[in-house]
């Protein structure tokens, strides 16, 4: 986002790729291509996914709520997960023995972010069928950021339900 946003991606490409230590994934916790309302092109997830596939490594991809699952899905990830719940950018990969659960929080039109009852059930199946470390990626913080306009809009809405789930492991 902001003045030059390509420019500034393309920076942090070469410096993640300078790393000495090259990283095992990349994760982009959403907002792709900016705002579906006023930026619905197809070409900007192309140029965002052509943009990144100059990296090292494996990019792994979190629904914002700025984004469109449908473009970002064909368009941006080359390997569709196989998605957990139907039209949810909802999956889970496995690295190195350890379970990267990708939860999609998006309400289409809204700042505020959610996880359907389904996301939740299956989290809590996932939690548990194997010891693997687990890394959960969302969006929306289930948290309090200390952020005044994240904090006032942008929060999980169901997040002492996720908070607790997560706590029980």
């Amino acid at each position: 986002r902001g003045f030059y946003p390509s420019k500034r991606a393309l920076k942090v490409v070469e410096e993640i790729n300078s790393l000495p230590t090259k990283p095992d994934f990349i994760l982009h916790c959403g907002d792709v291509a900016g705002d579906k309302e006023l930026h619905p092109l197809e070409q900007h997830y192309t140029d965002t996914s052509e943009l990144l596939s100059k990296l090292d490594a494996p990019i792994y991809y979190v629904t914002g709520n700025h984004d469109d699952t449908e473009k970002l899905l064909k368009l941006c990830i080359s390997d569709s997960p196989k998605l957990l719940v139907p039209e949810k950018l909802f999956y889970k990969v496995t690295i190195d023995q350890i379970d990267l659960i990708i939860l999609d929080t998006q309400i289409f039109t809204k700042r505020q972010g959610s996880l359907c009852r389904e996301q939740l059930q299956l989290l809590s199946k996932l939690l548990v069928e194997s010891d693997s470390k687990k890394i959960i990626a969302l969006h929306h913080p289930p948290l309090q950021t200390g952020c005044k306009w994240i904090d006032e809009t942008m929060l999980l809405q169901e997040k002492h339900i996720l908070t607790d789930l997560l706590s029980d492991h």
